[in-house]
């Protein structure tokens, strides 16, 4: 017996355009009877979709607001905006407590958050706050990187401009390992 498709076409004998899933028809939540949702509302308005294999697509990149740890991007992104009014608690309440830190390639590793949290105590001591301006920012697999222009406030009112690529390595919503690589010739500038 031959099928019957047509109530698979258009009225013009097309195929019916795709649809979105489930839930963002108002259709009842597809998984929602096993407890799992098939979405999650993320903290930039994005949505994450989930399929019966338990794979999740971002929509838009963000981490998921409700319980949910940040996302490495957000994590780096955070950090780079303390620095505009440093505090030192904030700031290295950042770091994972074995966190590794690397000013390449003037300075050796320092390595404890203490040891970082007094690192940038010395540092901060002649400035007001930096200014982190990201270019750009990627992130793969807890891996973040990006090129940006720090402005460096002195509190003698002299601004310097450093163009620094830096990577982090995020665990568990902390930086676990912070590179900033740089032009050194700078540094003169800086301590003139």
């Amino acid at each position: 017996m031959p099928r019957d498709d047509r109530r698979d076409r258009d009225d013009d004998g097309r195929p019916p355009p795709a649809r979105l899933p489930a839930a963002h028809r108002g259709d009842p939540d597809p998984l929602a009877a096993d407890g799992r949702p098939a979405t999650r509302h993320t903290a930039a308005g994005g949505v994450r979709y989930s399929c019966v294999l338990g794979l999740e697509i971002s929509v838009c990149a963000g981490a998921f607001h409700e319980g949910m740890m940040p996302s490495p991007d957000e994590v780096v992104t955070r950090f780079c905006e303390l620095w505009s009014k440093p505090d030192l608690d904030e700031i290295a309440s950042c770091f994972t407590e074995d966190a590794v830190y690397r000013n390449i390639p003037p300075t050796p590793s320092v390595e404890g958050r203490e040891a970082i949290r007094e690192f940038i105590a010395e540092f901060l001591a002649t400035l007001d706050g930096i200014d982190f301006i990201v270019h750009r920012q990627i992130s793969d697999h807890g891996v973040v990187m990006h090129e940006r222009t720090d402005v460096l406030r002195r509190k003698d009112g002299v601004e310097i401009s450093v163009p620094i690529m830096g990577v982090f390595e995020i665990a568990n919503g902390k930086i676990a390992t912070w590179r900033d690589y740089f032009d050194t010739a700078i540094i003169s500038a800086f301590s003139s």
